[in-house]
């Protein structure tokens, strides 16, 4: 008989495998944040490919402020449900990683995996806890690289090709972004709306998926 470890490790293995292949370059993946296992099942029962959670909306139906007011505890334990409740690939709002070094976002990343996610999305933000407009502070490039990177090699670890949205939200604090000719995206935009994954010039350094995942 198959180690029942194994057996969790292998379905995590073919969900990440199935996510990655979700991102093709030209074709943005658009994916329906959730907050429960309701709106999961509803999500896939709607043909979606894979689900996203929302820390904005676990936070607030928790009755807690967005940036990291929800625990990581509380948080992985939404994504455990959702995760056990869909057969899709699973990817976790981990907004700034939940820890101060990169070897805290690693140990995240590794109760995330554990949780039944294979993917998630760490932002490159700072700011205060319940203020998401407050200031314009975004992490150094440098040590967001090393962040990632850690988060990369936690997956490595565990076993699983992890997929990690390194999100940025420079375009959210007024940066303007210039995608590649023949990314499959508008040349140019400032609007604030979407959150475009992927700082391109970080992605190489540190094995994060250059991903052009929307969250909507």
């Amino acid at each position: 008989m198959v180690d029942s470890t194994q057996d969790a490790t292998d379905r995590a293995v073919q969900r990440a495998e199935r996510l990655r292949e979700l991102h093709r370059p030209g074709e943005p993946l658009v994916l329906v944040n959730v907050w429960d296992v309701l709106g999961a099942r509803v999500v896939a029962a709607q043909g979606a490919r894979a689900v996203a959670t929302a820390s904005w909306a676990m936070s607030a139906a928790a009755g807690r402020p967005d940036g990291e007011g929800l625990d990581l505890s509380e948080n992985l334990t939404v994504v455990a449900r959702i995760a056990a409740a869909v057969d899709l690939p699973v990817t976790g709002d981990l907004e700034r990683g939940y820890g101060r070094t990169p070897e805290h976002v690693a140990s995240s990343v590794l109760r995330l995996l554990t949780a039944g996610a294979v993917g998630c999305n760490i932002e490159d933000s700072l700011v205060q806890l319940g203020r998401p407009d407050a200031g314009s502070g975004l992490r150094p490039v440098a040590e967001q690289v090393q962040r990632l990177a850690a988060a990369r090699e936690a997956g490595r670890r565990a076993g699983v090709p992890l997929v990690l949205n390194a999100r940025t939200d420079a375009v959210a604090r007024g940066a303007r972004w210039t995608m590649p000719s023949g990314a499959g995206w508008p040349t140019s935009t400032s609007a604030p709306t979407v959150s475009l994954c992927s700082a391109c010039t970080i992605c190489p350094t540190s094995g994060a998926s250059p991903t052009r995942s929307m969250a909507a």
